[in-house]
């Protein structure tokens, strides 16, 4: 056991640890209640791997439990204080939990990174893992004669006390373009803390063209947050140094900028972003909240040319529907309740169709894998879904048929 275990575990009844280890502000909380944990992570990410697929999500907590989903498998953890102990429940069933007061070395309160084997209703096998998400403290600086009547340290610019440890970086032009990730690079104090938050590292072009990318968050006169950067290197057969002008910037946990730097007649448009559990801006963030999903019901004119509205999920990326979309069997409801889950921004062929149990009318319930005729910009996905029950309605009293779900924004 460690030496001092309130601290370093997260236990304990005290409303400040001892400092031996103490609370991340970027990534954990102080926790409510007295007879268990008293510090754990803000948020979690989550991975759900079938096969070669690999599903992405996020868990947001209150102290007392976290809930999210990754690949339409819904992920709940929560503390149970009359044992002291951590459970995870998958889609309802309870498959992990761990004592925090036996093995501090394995499972703490601050840190219960693990992973499960899972089989979803529909029969998909798989492990599903989670992991704290990892966010870089800003060292904050001694107030100055700006700030008189206090001694107090100020935030480092802005009122950031936070970053991330890596960004995501995309460069385009009417003819070229290219995208990768940049680790952070920059100075820190041993116990952490962040003094020149910087980012560097090289993102490939395509070609064996890579191109180096700079980006630094500072401070102006006025102790207000700015980012710059520049960019070297061979963009379309094009050598290229450009300079990113000093950006104002509030939020430095997702240091979201764009900058259009022009060449002769070409423009460089550059954008960054934190990149948060494993995930960049693309084909499934830069969607909005609603998508319409409409069905061509292959003969069933109760469905055919149907359309229904997806409203995206609070956490990751997914968008979820359920309702009654047509009255093939009047006056009984015909429902149906299913969503997609974006898990490659870079590649429309990421998305994946979720169908769920249904009454009335019967698509088969499983993960489809959407059609290769699909596009990212603008959105269009398609999937081929097997429906039964559906005769009396069809052309030819069909029983058995296929109706393709067709999604856009």
């Amino acid at each position: 056991m460690p030496l001092n275990h309130f601290g370093t575990v997260g236990l304990g009844t005290r409303k400040y640890q001892p400092d031996n280890e103490p609370v991340k502000v970027c990534q954990e909380m102080l926790l409510p209640g007295c007879d268990c944990c008293r510090i754990g992570p803000c948020k979690l990410c989550l991975t759900w791997t079938v096969g070669t697929k690999v599903y992405l999500g996020k868990a947001s907590g209150d102290g007392q439990e976290w809930t999210g989903s990754a690949g339409a498998v819904s992920f709940r953890a929560y503390w149970d204080e009359s044992y002291c102990t951590i459970n995870v429940e998958l889609d309802g069933e309870l498959v992990w939990t761990r004592s925090l007061c036996e093995d501090y070395d394995a499972v703490t309160c601050r840190n219960w990174d693990d992973d499960t084997a899972f089989t979803t209703h529909a029969g998909d096998s798989g492990t599903f893992a989670w992991e704290v998400t990892e966010f870089l403290e800003l060292l904050r600086r001694t107030g100055g004669e700006a700030y008189s009547e206090s001694e107090c340290a100020d935030y480092f610019c802005g009122t950031c006390s936070c970053t991330c440890p890596k960004l995501c970086v995309t460069i385009t032009t009417d003819e070229a373009g290219c995208e990768g990730t940049i680790p952070f690079t920059g100075e820190q104090c041993d116990d952490g803390r962040v003094t020149s938050p910087e980012w560097s590292g090289a993102i490939d072009c395509g070609a064996g063209d890579p191109v180096d990318v700079a980006i630094a968050l500072t401070r102006d006169s006025y102790g207000d947050c700015q980012i710059s950067g520049t960019v070297d290197g061979t963009i379309g057969g094009n050598v290229v140094a450009l300079a990113l002008a000093e950006t104002p910037i509030t939020d430095c946990k997702a240091l979201a900028t764009t900058w259009a730097v022009t060449v002769g007649d070409i423009t460089y448009t550059v954008e960054v972003l934190c990149l948060e559990c494993g995930e960049c801006g693309g084909c499934c963030s830069s969607q909005p909240d609603v998508l319409y999903c409409t069905f061509t019901g292959n003969g069933c004119t109760c469905i055919d040319g149907v359309s229904v509205a997806m409203t995206k999920v609070s956490t990751g990326n997914g968008w979820e529907y359920s309702g009654d979309p047509g009255a093939c069997f009047p006056p009984n409801p015909m429902l149906m309740s299913f969503n997609i889950e974006c898990t490659q921004e870079d590649d429309c062929n990421g998305w994946t169709l979720h169908v769920q149990d249904v009454q009335g009318c019967h698509p088969l319930p499983q993960t489809y894998e959407v059609r290769e005729e699909c596009s990212c910009d603008p959105l269009i996905l398609e999937w081929d879904v097997p429906f039964s029950g559906l005769g009396g309605c069809c052309q030819g009293g069909m029983v058995d048929t296929t109706v393709r779900f067709t999604v856009t924004r």
